[in-house]
This record gives C-alpha cells, sequence and structure tokens, in this order.
C-alpha cells in the first residue's frame, strides 16, 4: 500500500463524500475511486460500502482506518525527519511565501541576507497559505512568510514585518468612492466580489461581515487580476489588503479604507516544535535586526 493510497482513503473517511474528499486533495474522484481501489485489492477486503445512496465504511474498514492513520502518520514523520536532515547536512533553508514578498519590501532583505550568507542557499516557493502551514508542520518549509492571523500562536513562532488593512476597491464614479472611509453598512447592499472561498482574505471579509450582523451579497470570487477588471466594469465592489492593491495597474478605481478592517501583520513564521538548524537561526536574527 502506498502512502497515496492511505491518504485517498483517510480523506474519504474525514469528508462527507468521495467528490470533498478528492477537493480536498485537489484531485479528481475518480482518480480517488482509484486509489482506494488498489488498496482493497491489496488488502482483499472491502473497505467502502457502495451499495447505498453514500459510501460508509464497511466493518474491516472502520477496523483499517486507526490503522490507516498511525501508518499514514509514520510516514509523514519520516518524511519530516529525512527532509530535515537533508536541508541541514545541504545546508539548504527551504522558505515558503505567499506572493506577498514584494509589496511588503521583503525581497530586497532576502537579497541582502543571500549576499551576506553565501554559505547557505536560500530556496524560496510560492504558495497559498494552507499549503504554507502543512508544509511548515511536515517540514518541507523550514521558515514560512504568510499574514500573522493564519497562524497557530501555540505552535508557530511569528516574527511581524509588515502591517497593512483592507480597503474597499470601487469604480471611481461609484457614489462612495470619494469617501475618506466606509463602514461594512454602507457596502453591505453591493454586489461583492471576492478572492476564491479557501484563501485567507475570503474568510476574513465574510468573518467581518458576520460580526457587523450584515449578510454580503457574494456574485463572485476569483483571483485578484480578475477581481480589478469586474470591478473597473461595474459588477461590483471587492476588498483588498492595501498594499496588494498599490501593486497593481489601478486606473479607474479607488481604495476606501474600511473602518472594521483589524491590522494585518505581514511576517515570518516558523514551528516551534522544531529546533532550528543554524542557517533558520541566521534569518531569523537578520530580519530581527532589520525590522
Amino acid at each position: 500500500m502506498t502512502p497515496e493510497q492511505l491518504g485517498c482513503f483517510l480523506a474519504a473517511a474525514r469528508e462527507n463524500t468521495f467528490l470533498e474528499a478528492a477537493e480536498s486533495l485537489h484531485i479528481t474522484q475518480s482518480t480517488l475511486s482509484k486509489q482506494i481501489q488498489k488498496l482493497e485489492q491489496e488488502l482483499g477486503l472491502a473497505l467502502w460500502d457502495r451499495s447505498r445512496r453514500r459510501a460508509v465504511l464497511t466493518p474491516a474498514g472502520e477496523y483499517f482506518l486507526p490503522l490507516a492513520e498511525r501508518l499514514f502518520q509514520q510516514h509523514q514523520e519520516t518524511r519530516r525527519l529525512m527532509e530535515r536532515f537533508r536541508r541541514e547536512s545541504a545546508r539548504e533553508i527551504q522558505v515558503g511565501a505567499l506572493p506577498i514578498l514584494t509589496q511588503y519590501g521583503i525581497s530586497p532583505q532576502l537579497h541582502r541576507f543571500r549576499g551576506a550568507h553565501l554559505e547557505y542557499v536560500l530556496l524560496l516557493t510560492e504558495a497559498e497559505e494552507q499549503e504554507l502551514l502543512e508544509g511548515l508542520h511536515t517540514g518541507r518549509f523550514a521558515v514560512i512568510f504568510t499574514r500573522q492571523a493564519t497562524t497557530d500562536p501555540v505552535r508557530h513562532g511569528f516574527l511581524p514585518l509588515a502591517s497593512d488593512r483592507l480597503v474597499a476597491v470601487l469604480p471611481e464614479g461609484h457614489p462612495l468612492a470619494q469617501r475618506d472611509s466606509l463602514r461594512l453598512k454602507d457596502v453591505a447592499g453591493e454586489n461583492l466580489l471576492l478572492t476564491p472561498p479557501h484563501t485567507y482574505l475570503h474568510k476574513l471579509c465574510l468573518s467581518l461581515f458576520a460580526q457587523a450582523g450584515e449578510t454580503p451579497r457574494v456574485a463572485g470570487a476569483s483571483r485578484m487580476e480578475s477581481l480589478l477588471s469586474q470591478v473597473r466594469a461595474g459588477e461590483g465592489i471587492s476588498f483588498f489588503a492595501q498594499a496588494n492593491f498599490r501593486l497593481f495597474q489601478t486606473q479607474g478605481l479607488r481604495a476606501v479604507p474600511l473602518e472594521e478592517s483589524p491590522s494585518l501583520a505581514v511576517g515570518i513564521a516558523w514551528n516551534k516544535e522544531e529546533k532550528l538548524s543554524p542557517g533558520v537561526q541566521m534569518l531569523l536574527a537578520f530580519f530581527q535586526a532589520s525590522s
């Protein structure tokens, strides 16, 4: 049995349907089903009862579930330990980051660190929030550059490097575009265009509306570049972190600060449960001195 097969089985046991399990793993339902079938063939047992409207675990599947969890965790832990050994042996520092380094002035600092510490190889990978956190937990990344709100203070150390706030993005001709600031109740009746549902910004906006007792009229979810085009065309309004908005071509648009916006701290995070390598300690000390 392979880790992929175990992962598919565990995801199917965790989610309500095979479709949701496949989506959580970013694979097709057909691929997930084939992996589970291969696992069942190797074991010579049916793990799922597919005769009902929704597949449920058979007695064999229930018995296998804790064994699969233990096997999968052992595999993940082995990979994590060997990945750490490989990094330390090669003097590499694997860094994960949201695509935000330029707007917060972090890219030049990384460039200076590379120039000052040629004995280390800094390898940078851009990814979304969930992939970064998973990578930090599995040992794929030694540190990540992310928003503080996505981290867990119990498990993660965090060094803030910059702060930001939410702004409402509207067409220049919109009646609210000339305001100095806006409240959520001012835009509750507008068509709301958000980033994709898995992003921190999407979840934050919905949370803020809920706290304000307002029900947003979500009209779509797209990548930031597409959102700006949609807002410019008058299809609705959006919310951006202010530094993100400034990074794009914003002709015909206006950003108005949102009064209910929390402080959006951006910085470098690490796993408290891991012993930091000398290179990572040096990287953190460098950013500590620069902040």
